[in-house]
């Protein structure tokens, strides 16, 4: 097993260099690690059960007691937020085995693959881009100042916003607790993570990392259900992240308004896929499927649904199937296809399929498996589905798992139509090397970040920044518009020596307008 996956770690770094240079550095630490998981399950513990109330008495200890220390430094330096920075990549580092393991018991299965592309890529090389940039940002900016103010100088400064609490799912469980923490710790804040009920042994993990290398002034971990849930949003936090459901989203964002709290909002939605008349239906495939796949489809900005146009779907069928074939080979053996996450996941997905093939739907699994085996193990395949129509489940619910609907288009006004009367989605994708298909679909739909000629990768660029819009969330992560979202972006005039203001002051006479006069001219 771990030859197979070396040698298939080699390969993916060799051809991933050779389309993408600028991975290279991020995606040689992932191999690295490749070759030094321990990918058995052995050691492991059964799940804890949690106390809630011990959890929730243990939040508002933490909280008191980052808040006090806060007070006592504002301003955290440049040195201490560099190392910090620092001590979270080397706890990330020392636990990637521990990592890897808990995230696969918690799925039943998970594929290392999954958890070193999907997990360990986007948190180290977060933390790497924030330690690069991290002196540039905490600059002031230098604003313009308008004549009859001068003289005087104005500048933004990027202040710690305080405590901020991240809210963790259950998907990707380090990338969206240690890798959003990279930007939260670079904009000098302290910070409590709330872990998904859904994944014990992460969470479990996660706790014995944090307690290990960060003092509980500056970093905490909690997990539970409902109840910490609901303590955790009634904090007074100085900001509030949350990835999941747009039906969270809310119930987060009601609580958050009691204390006026900002919130950034990682949701979701159907990201599509449009792929224009004359864009290469192999490269169109080789460019979405892994994006697609990758931890058995439960990826927020995951391909949700294809356009294509009608005269080609039995083509993109049939190559969609060929090349699942070739990365999934023997699928009942096969060591690299992720487990759905749980049996309320499962169930939701298996409800889509079962809703979709009694209203008139198509439904083509791309592997055999028996259906009591799969619901068993939860090994579910990818599922093509084709002669949809609109009330079916599927094609109003995000799906976030191995099922994949192809509509058929005549005309891309069809696909705006489409798009503009649903809500808004967190990923778009276009395929085509015609300019003015892809500024059509640019300028007339609405979507939190567009891929062209490319999916879902669009949130693996550390530069860029990544969120929702309207249903999909609001906010932004990643790049320097993530370090302002944690920061006060607080704006200073500073006043020269010679005040000209008593010249706008009552009594007004003829100087001041005179004055006013000029101005207003």
């Amino acid at each position: 097993m771990r030859t197979y996956l070396k040698l298939n770690a080699l390969k993916s770094y060799s051809l991933l260099c050779y389309l993408e240079p600028v991975y290279m550095k991020h995606y040689l630490t992932i191999l690295i690690c490749f070759f030094y998981f321990d990918y058995s399950h052995a050691g492991l513990e059964e799940p804890l059960s949690i106390n809630e109330d011990a959890e929730v008495t243990q939040l508002q200890r933490l909280f008191t007691l980052q808040s006090g220390d806060y007070k006592t430094n504002p301003y955290p330096s440049y040195e201490e937020r560099l190392e910090d920075l620092k001590t979270l990549r080397k706890m990330v580092v020392k636990y990637k085995d521990q990592i890897s393991q808990a995230i696969s018991a918690d799925f039943v299965y998970r594929s290392p693959g999954d958890t070193a592309t999907g997990d360990m890529l986007g948190t180290l090389g977060g933390i790497d881009y924030c330690i690069e940039n991290l002196e540039n940002w905490m600059e002031p900016e230098e604003r313009h100042v308008d004549l009859k103010f001068k003289p005087s100088t104005n500048y933004v400064m990027y202040q710690p916003k305080g405590v901020v609490g991240i809210i963790s799912c259950w998907n990707y469980p380090v990338f969206e607790s240690f890798g959003h923490l990279a930007w939260v710790i670079a904009a000098g804040n302290r910070c409590i993570i709330k872990g998904s009920e859904f994944v014990p042994n992460t969470n479990r993990v996660s706790r014995e990392a944090v307690k290990e290398f960060f003092p509980e002034s500056k970093l905490g971990f909690v997990e539970g259900a409902v109840k910490v849930g609901s303590a955790f949003t009634a904090l007074p936090f100085n900001h509030i992240l949350m990835t999941g459901s747009p039906k969270i989203g809310k119930i987060v964002m009601r609580a958050a308004a009691d204390n006026l709290t900002p919130v950034t909002l990682e949701l979701g939605g159907k990201s599509p896929l449009i792929i224009d008349s004359e864009f290469s239906i192999k490269d169109s495939v080789n460019r979405f499927m892994l994006g697609k796949v990758m931890n058995a489809g439960q990826t927020c900005v995951a391909t949700d649904y294809i356009f294509c146009p009608k005269e080609r779907i039995e083509e993109l069928k049939t190559e969609i199937s060929r090349r699942y074939s070739e990365m999934y080979p023997n699928f009942r053996e096969n060591k690299d296809w992720t487990h759905i996450a749980n049996d309320r996941q499962y169930q939701r997905i298996v409800g889509l399929l079962d809703d979709a093939q009694n209203k008139g739907a198509t439904v083509e699994p791309l592997a055999e498996i028996d259906r009591a085996e799969q619901d068993a193990s939860r090994k579910m395949p990818l599922h093509i589905l084709t002669d949809l129509n609109k009330d079916m489940d599927i094609m109003n619910e995000e799906i976030f798992g191995p099922l994949l609907p192809i509509l058929p288009y005549s005309h891309p006004d069809e696909v705006i139509s489409h798009i503009q009367d649903h809500p808004r989605p967190l990923g778009l994708y276009i395929h085509s090397d015609d300019t003015e298909f892809q500024e059509k679909i640019l300028h007339n739909t609405h979507s939190g970040g567009v891929c062209i000629n490319q999916a879902t990768f669009h949130v693996a660029q550390e530069d860029l920044p990544f969120g929702g819009t309207g249903n999909s969330g609001m906010g932004r992560i990643h790049g320097p518009e993530g370090f302002k979202t944690f920061s006060n972006v607080k704006a200073v005039h500073h006043k020269g020596d010679l005040d000209l203001s008593r010249a706008f002051s009552p009594p007004y006479g003829w100087i001041s307008w005179f004055i006013h006069k000029l101005l207003l001219r």
